[in-house]
């Protein structure tokens, strides 16, 4: 029922005749795309009211609810299509109809229509339209099965973990987790040299490093112990790692174009929005499929109060949830724990710094902790991985991993860091001559082969 409320405000964002109005016929409403046309259909038709917007017609939802549905009664088809996009989004719930393929018999307008075949004409233009399916919907007999040899994907180079989780899935979120200094950032890092390896495009934001120290960090790990050197500081007496320039250069030809880093010296350089926006342009622009957020601490959060701190976490987990599936790419995101409760060893996706949406919105949720490991009658410091959730497959899982502190690999007990990337088997090897002592150029070197950054 239309009241006269209903139609004072609905006059602010449509035009109609008021005179011309009565929900009670058949016909429905008709969104009209000119004035003319509104006149050349008379009855119960209305256009966008000049100045007005598409998200204006939220404050006209009952005018729109008065009738049995809407009509899209434009006859080029990209138009009409740009209009029902624009009303579904702000008024999902209306039924609306669309004019049939060859309804409008090459007219132009409905006004030239009525001009050629008559205003009884007009009328005749429902007799082929069909209603759009409820949005929001879609048949469960209209999808694709999905084939899991099909979904673009990338693996970790870890195969018990890549056996765990079958990769990590185009359109999907990784949560990653553990108190400090336990190796979360450096993981990432080799995880993302083994996407590009496999012909893929990342990016990356690191609020902790800058852009050099960034470089000089995944170049080490690009490089692999057989080609990291290391030095003693003339000026400390540190243990130095380096890369031969030659080395470096063929890192740089292999990854050029393929490993994008958000540059944190720019004015709103946290700031989610922009940081979102450039991802969207990396992907856009470069192709990028994988991405990183590290970490979600430092990252500037839209917030209104100090007390929404977390449910703004969780907020900019869902905004990454949604990029990754509308642009099909696969985000790692880093957030540090809450201190576990007293007595308990090992974390839970409870221990998740910040809201528990977080690791409700997450796909994968993964933690990094300190563990040991039996080698021979003696225990080994090793990192334990530990896999808490796996939204496509379910279960958990733990792998236990060593560190090569000089070229700051992560890699399986049985196996050795020396893995080849792509950049060394394109060419001749190059040896590099090193002291006997190993260090890392941002910690204290450490005596444990399961510590790591």
């Amino acid at each position: 029922m239309l009241t006269a409320d209903t139609i004072i405000k609905a006059q602010s964002y449509l035009t109609f005749d008021p005179n011309f109005l009565d929900p009670a016929q058949p016909t429905g409403l008709w969104l009209c795309e000119t004035a003319e046309d509104v006149y050349a259909v008379n009855i119960n038709a209305v256009k966008l009211a000049e100045g007005a917007r598409w998200g204006d017609l939220r404050s006209c939802e009952s005018f729109f609810r008065a009738f049995y549905y809407v009509f899209v009664a434009i006859p080029d088809p990209v138009r009409r299509q740009k209009t029902v996009e624009a009303l579904r989004q702000v008024l999902p719930e209306l039924s609306i109809y669309v004019p049939g393929e060859h309804a409008f018999r090459g007219c132009r307008s409905l006004a030239e229509f009525r001009e050629q075949f008559g205003l009884d004409r007009v009328q005749e233009l429902l007799l082929d339209a069909r209603e759009l399916p409820v949005y929001g919907l879609v048949n469960l007999a209209d999808i694709e099965p999905m084939r899991m040899s099909d979904l673009e994907r990338t693996t970790s180079g870890i195969p018990e973990l890549d056996r765990y989780t079958g990769g990590f899935f185009a359109g999907q979120l990784s949560l990653w987790t553990g108190e400090r200094g336990k190796g979360k950032s450096t993981l990432l890092g080799q995880l993302l040299l083994e996407a590009i390896d496999q012909d893929k495009t990342v990016c990356a934001y690191s609020g902790e490093l800058d852009k050099r120290q960034f470089k000089q960090w995944v170049s080490v790990q690009a490089a692999g112990p057989d080609h990291v050197g290391v030095y003693e500081d003339r000026e400390t007496g540190r243990k130095m790692t380096a890369i031969a320039a030659t080395v470096q250069k063929r890192i740089d030809e292999w990854w050029d174009r393929r490993f994008f880093l958000y540059d944190v010296g720019t004015a709103s350089s946290h700031s989610e929005d922009s940081i979102l926006r450039t991802f969207d342009n990396a992907h856009r622009c470069y192709g990028a499929a994988v991405f990183l957020v590290d970490n979600i601490m430092t990252v500037g959060l839209s917030r209104s109060r100090d007390g929404d701190y977390f449910r703004a976490q969780s907020n900019f987990a869902g905004r990454l949830v949604q990029f990754a599936k509308s642009r099909g790419v696969h985000v790692h995101l880093v957030a540090h724990p809450r201190k576990a409760e007293a007595g308990r060893k090992r974390l839970s996706s409870d221990d998740v710094g910040g809201s528990g949406d977080l690791t409700n919105r997450a796909d994968n949720v993964f933690a990094l902790e300190a563990g040991q490991r039996d080698a021979g009658g003696k225990l080994a410091q090793v990192t334990v991985l530990s896999c808490l959730k796996n939204r496509m497959f379910g279960g958990t899982k733990q792998v236990k991993l060593f560190f090569d502190v000089k070229s700051k690999r992560f890699y399986l007990p049985e196996q050795a860091p020396n893995r080849k990337y792509g950049w060394e088997l394109a060419g001749s090897q190059i040896n590099i001559q090193e002291l006997p002592q190993e260090g890392t150029p941002f910690e204290e070197v450490h005596t444990h082969e399961g510590d790591c950054n």
